[in-house]
């Protein structure tokens, strides 16, 4: 059967055939359906290749045009697919939530490095400070106000200390 697909001109659909029988018989397996997987030992019936397909910009264009046409919501949403890359659940489950301003911080994103969506989108604005490309303090600035603010504190203190030894030694020498 998988031969008779490749030789069709199908050799990715034989491939994935076989990987969604091998699945299914795993699991019949599993539970005592059937004795054996009868894809043990047999590989898949191609070899693939990635595709570097890339669209023109007539297919955008076109594209474009046909998402309008299409309207709201699920013109939208697939304008949104192109520029961002991401996939279609990524983009139909968006909330509200996950944009800020201009910025949209995609869950999934957050979720594979294991933090939340809102520590990753303060790491993106603080990358963004950092290369100057957004206002406010940068990292470097901000370590060195903590600094200053250290060291102030430090100064008033040894200025207190300053203040009560003098008073003590005055009181003691009567001046």
């Amino acid at each position: 059967m998988l031969d008779g697909i490749v030789d069709r001109g199908s050799p990715v659909r034989a491939n994935r055939l076989r990987a969604h029988l091998n699945t299914l018989f795993n699991w019949a397996k599993g539970r005592d359906f059937v004795q054996s997987n009868p894809l043990d030992g047999i590989k898949p019936p191609s070899s693939e290749r990635p595709r570097d397909r890339v669209l023109s910009n007539d297919e955008i264009r076109w594209f474009w045009l046909a998402c309008d046409r299409l309207g709201q919501p699920f013109g939208w949403l697939c304008q949104l697919l192109l520029p961002t890359g991401q996939r279609r659940g990524e983009v139909g489950g968006m909330t509200e939530r996950e944009i800020d301003g201009d910025e949209w911080t995609i869950p999934a994103i957050a979720s594979k490095l294991g933090c939340s969506p809102d520590s990753l989108r303060g790491w993106c604005q603080r990358a963004e400070r950092d290369a100057g490309k957004r206002a406010g303090l940068s990292s470097e600035e901000k370590s060195r106000i903590k600094e200053l603010e250290r060291e102030n504190r430090e100064l008033r203190q040894a200025n207190e200390i300053l203040k009560k030894a003098s008073a003590y030694f005055a009181h003691i020498f009567g001046e």
